[in-house]
């Protein structure tokens, strides 16, 4: 039997996309036959029951070491060792991996050496080339939105053709945790807006949470607070637009034809955002950690208020991310 250790971790500060994201190559592989187990530090809002709860093993480490793996992993049969996290690089790569197994890493910032026989970036207008000379010569590259590790039913969200009618349902995530509190921004520029029934979406966690609680309650009948909502895929997919971040979010909202205005909250969210803004699959209106960048959301809804703009958008998203990124990965580790 074929088996793959996903090395990941998760949690308040870091987010959740790291795990999400391994947990849907994991599901993929999985159907394939394969055994599967997690490697994660325990961190606050880790998240790790969802590991549990989709069967697959799980080792609760105590640092980030490479001895740490190697004895959770110990003599067992061969297989592939899966990494995603940004603060590990070829040096924990070739510590970590028992002898005789592969090395698959994750990545999406381009910017250290890896040490892996195969590397998957997934953000739109990511090329093999940004890679040359950060892996060896032998290593296959996946790159680019073909290989988004998205959820099964994000494609089975997609629509035969897009269509759009008056704009009205307007869905805001920033992220489950949105520290920076970009989430209330929005709010209060959409708060003259009561034409528009405004979705948001938040985790538990989220520190700036009943502040936002409040804004949404604000809106009366306006204003819907989802917390800890797992049906991403169905709720874009009754949305007009969506006001959100780059990253993983933005690929999933192109998959189901939601045309979006991203707000960049992160460095390593600019190429995925800067991409889907020229191929037409969102619009790029600004870096949330900047001063007055709210004032760019009310123009750019205006701008996509005829429903011919926004259908052209979501075709431009349905053409770009097709939801089946998951299971091509999965091949390429099996025929590896």
């Amino acid at each position: 039997m074929s088996r793959a250790a996903f090395r990941c971790d998760a949690g308040a500060a870091l987010g959740g996309g790291h795990l999400m994201r391994c947990l849907t190559l994991a599901a993929a592989l999985a159907a394939r036959g394969w055994r599967v187990e997690f490697l994660c530090r325990e961190l606050p809002g880790a998240g790790l029951a969802r590991v549990e709860a989709a069967g697959f093993g799980l080792h609760r480490l105590g640092d980030d070491g490479a001895d740490s793996v190697r004895a959770c992993l110990g003599d067992t049969p061969p297989g592939w060792l899966i990494i995603d996290h940004y603060a590990l690089d070829a040096a924990f790569e070739r510590a970590a991996c028992p002898s005789g197994w592969r090395v698959m890493v994750i990545d999406d910032l381009a910017d250290r050496d890896h040490d892996c026989a195969l590397l998957l970036d997934q953000t739109p207008g990511r090329v093999a080339a940004d890679y040359d000379g950060r892996v060896p010569q032998a290593c296959r590259r996946l790159t680019g939105p073909d290989y988004a590790l998205l959820r099964p039913d994000f494609a089975v969200a997609r629509p035969m053709a897009p269509a759009a009618g008056a704009l009205r349902r307007v869905l805001v995530s920033l992220g489950a945790a949105d520290p920076s509190n970009a989430t209330g921004a929005v709010l209060a520029a959409l708060s003259g807006r009561r034409d528009l029934d405004v979705t948001v979406v938040l985790g538990a966690g989220a520190p700036h949470l009943v502040a936002v609680a409040g804004q949404v309650e604000a809106r009366g009948p306006a204003g819907r607070l989802l917390v800890e909502h797992r049906d991403m895929a169905g709720l874009m997919a009754r949305q007009d637009i969506a006001i959100g971040a780059g990253g993983m979010t933005a690929l999933e909202r192109a998959a189901v034809g939601l045309p979006a205005l991203i707000v960049t909250l992160a460095d390593n969210q600019l190429l995925a955002a800067s991409a889907l803004h020229a191929a037409g699959a969102a619009r790029l209106i600004g870096d949330g950690r900047a001063p007055g960048w709210e004032g760019a959301i009310l123009p750019a809804l205006d701008a996509l208020g005829a429903p011919q703009a926004r259908i052209a958008m979501a075709q431009a998203g349905l053409d770009l991310v097709d939801g089946r990124g998951a299971s091509r990965v999965a091949e390429a580790l099996d025929a590896a």
